[in-house]
């Protein structure tokens, strides 16, 4: 999956949001093929997909912290308990 994750941003920057939505519309049928490519070139356009292996801590804590607020987890677990050490961003 890391080696997937790698090869992803590259291929989205000759590909672009237009192939990708014609290659995972079919995973969401609600939404027009229109829409669904509005929304993956916002996506890239933000750089909201990290095309790294590794997680930094700072990012952990920004999910965390936003999943706290909505109330969707009660309290953060430690960063080692859910990254794993091979995604552990070096210090």
């Amino acid at each position: 999956m890391a080696d997937a994750l790698e090869r992803f941003g590259p291929w989205l920057a000759v590909e672009g949001p237009r192939e990708l939505s014609l290659l995972v519309g079919h995973l969401y049928p609600q939404l027009a093929p229109d829409l669904l490519e509005q929304c993956l070139a916002r996506c890239q356009e933000t750089a909201i997909w990290s095309c790294r292996p590794h997680i930094s801590r700072a990012g952990f804590q920004r999910l965390a912290q936003s999943l706290q607020s909505t109330c969707f987890i009660s309290q953060a677990a430690p960063y080692e308990d859910c990254v794993a050490p091979w995604a552990q961003a070096p210090l």
